[in-house]
């Protein structure tokens, strides 16, 4: 019985602890106001001599990585990619 309470002890402190880094990162990831955020294009350029990408489907007209590229005005994601 001792060894179960210290486990379920053990356990709440260990979820304490995860919420607390997960708030942590929430803070990290929304800290910027800033909208429109860009792939680096070093990341891009790896991911893209695997994969061949043929369109950005989140862009802006001065940082769309493909020929092929909708921007927030166009919503991409009402849009049809098929053929693309």
């Amino acid at each position: 019985m001792i060894r179960m309470i210290m486990g379920i002890g053990l356990h709440i402190i260990a979820c304490r602890r995860q919420r607390s880094k997960s708030t942590l990162n929430k803070k990290v990831l929304f800290s910027s106001d800033k909208k429109n955020w860009e792939t680096p294009q070093k990341f891009f350029d790896a991911l893209n001599e695997e994969f061949h990408f043929t369109l950005d489907a989140a862009a802006s007209h001065e940082n769309h990585k493909c020929e092929n590229y909708y921007t927030e005005e166009q919503d991409g994601l009402v849009q049809d990619w098929g053929g693309i």
